[in-house]
């Protein structure tokens, strides 16, 4: 265990050493109120790996290696896991998974909507190699699991220090679980891997699960939040995406558990610096939603949630701007913040995202067992 918690803040380090995303990131999660006050952004994620994951494979060394957590663990649970892993590395095999990310993936959305795919599809067939070792009596409860996987997913993010970081992390596994299942149970390995082919490339599209290949519920924005403030510079940009808003509406949108989520059509994300020093950070983040109603249901999240934060409403878009000196955010209102797609910084090369070590999901990170299995 401790092997693998070196490994994991080595990577952490070898960022701040390189292009320092994750120093960069960190006051924007901060300010946007997904990364709770004076965290670090890589010590979260070194800590939520830590204390989730069974095991990964690891696609630079193309090893799986399994976490030994100093307990015990039953038959079931060691099939699932290993079966798990040795499914991705045959999506390496096939998919190339480096190069299937490079290709399709690149926002905080897209990674996220791929992992739904891969993790979906090692979850379904762990669970069918499990089937082939249960009693004549036994089977697995399909529509169960997926039910208890959902269930359990939003609960861990409720619970979460950090409901964000969390939600990135365990949404693949219920959705793709979700999603897949019938894909699997209807046409088999087949159908699941037609998905490689044209991915979907955001969450949303898992969620509402229509269209054909290469459809997009997602909706272009107006414009992009690129106007820095005085003496600022852009340095990175992202699309969060669906997990982002599930995180800002968790104490203040109730009435479904996506916690007004499944209203986001898009967003852009650009953090920026001082001119003077890298110490002084602000963040724009635009989001497109669903209709009026929806908009302003996020607008009173994030003032109850962050009330030192510029709101802007527009339309069906809203414009949120946030920066460690607050003194800043009235001027730079007045200076406009529209532009477009090609006015973004050039994305920073993520060393951490590179090894793909950082972006290893639990093997089962939930508790659907006395869902899965049911006695005939």
């Amino acid at each position: 265990m401790a092997g693998f918690e070196t490994e994991l803040a080595a990577l952490v380090t070898a960022d701040a050493e390189g292009d320092n995303t994750i120093a960069t990131w960190s006051p924007a999660f901060e300010l946007l109120g997904l990364l709770s006050e004076g965290q670090s952004l890589g010590e979260t994620v070194v800590n939520d790996s830590a204390s989730s994951v069974l095991a990964y494979y690891h696609t630079v060394d193309k090893n799986i290696r399994v976490i030994d957590r100093g307990r015990m663990s039953d038959h079931q649970d060691n099939t699932m896991v290993l079966a798990h892993e040795f499914v991705h590395a045959l999506q390496d095999e096939d998919s190339q998974l480096r190069e299937f990310g490079d290709q399709w993936g690149g926002t905080t959305d897209s990674d996220v909507a791929l992992s739904t795919l891969t993790e979906g599809e090692a979850i379904l067939i762990s669970a069918a190699v499990l089937e082939t070792t249960l009693q004549p009596n036994q089977y697995i409860n399909w529509d169960g699991m997926t039910d208890g996987a959902f269930e359990n997913s939003f609960s861990v993010i409720a619970d979460a220090d950090e409901p964000f970081i969390t939600a990135v992390s365990a949404q693949p596994y219920a959705m793709g679980l979700a999603r897949l299942a019938p894909l699997w149970l209807s046409d088999g390995p087949s159908g699941i891997a037609r998905q490689y082919d044209q991915p979907k490339t955001s969450l949303l599209d898992w969620y509402r699960g229509e269209g054909q290949p290469g459809d997009t519920n997602v909706q272009p924005l107006d414009c992009h939040p690129t106007a820095p403030p005085v003496g600022y510079s852009a340095v990175d940009h992202d699309t969060l995406g669906m997990t982002a808003l599930l995180a800002i509406g968790l104490d203040t949108i109730a009435d479904s558990p996506w916690h007004g989520a499944d209203d986001w059509r898009n967003d852009s994300v650009v953090v920026f610096t001082s001119d003077d020093g890298p110490n002084a950070a602000a963040v724009s983040w635009r989001i497109r939603m669903s209709d009026t109603v929806a908009l302003e249901r996020l607008a009173t999240a994030f003032e109850q949630r962050s009330p030192e934060l510029r709101i802007v409403l527009s339309d069906i878009e809203l414009l949120v701007l946030g920066a460690t000196d607050p003194a800043i955010l009235d001027a730079w209102l007045a200076v406009g913040n529209c532009g477009t797609a090609s006015d973004l910084p050039e994305a920073a090369h993520d060393d951490v995202n590179d090894t793909g070590a950082l972006r290893i999901r639990p093997a089962a990170p939930l508790n659907v067992r006395s869902a899965r299995i049911r006695f005939r």
